[in-house]
């Protein structure tokens, strides 16, 4: 972990230290996922699919 951390930050970091950090991290992640919302917030959810179902298909001279 030392070795990550230092190479990305520029600073080593126990072990210990980098599991405090998350420890808290996922209970401020937990806390805000289960908060109750002050106001309806609506939505619409879109799905598509697209698929091609031709090809190089010719229904006789000039048509495709």
């Amino acid at each position: 972990m030392e070795a990550i951390t230092e190479e990305l930050c520029g600073h080593s970091f126990s072990a210990s230290s980098i599991s405090t950090v998350n420890k808290g991290l996922d209970e401020a992640l937990t806390a805000f996922a289960e908060r109750r919302l002050e106001e309806p917030y609506p939505s619409l959810i879109l799905d598509a699919r697209y698929e091609k179902v031709r090809e190089e298909v010719s229904f006789g001279p000039g048509r495709s």
